[in-house]
């Protein structure tokens, strides 16, 4: 069973990321959190166990960068899709998603 957590302010995104994983993983993995706000991930993030975190990167209080640059200090390796729908922000800030050991992200049209 693998453990989830959902971080995106548009709640209507939330929504269809969770139907199509639905879909896909069916009955093998738990939502166990949805953020709307950088802090509360990086509260989930400390005191739950998680497997995999969906993490769009323009969130309230705390970025997703920040997020990243918290786990990377702090040595935490949870696996780490990050999305964007914003090109003017993925676009700025792709060096830095490189240099923290992040290779992979979704610009989400």
């Amino acid at each position: 069973m693998l453990n989830i957590l959902l971080a995106d302010n548009d709640y209507t995104y939330i929504e269809n990321i969770f139907n199509k994983i639905s879909l896909k993983l069916k009955e093998n993995f738990d939502i166990i959190g949805i953020c709307s706000s950088g802090d509360k991930v990086l509260e989930y993030i400390l005191n739950t166990k998680i497997d995999i975190i969906i993490l769009e990167l323009n969130l309230p209080k705390v970025g997703g960068i920040d997020i990243l640059k918290e786990l990377k200090k702090r040595n935490i390796n949870i696996p780490t899709i990050i999305l964007s729908k914003n090109s003017d922000l993925v676009f700025k800030i792709k060096n830095s998603i490189l240099i923290l050991g992040y290779y992979f992200f979704f610009y989400l049209v």
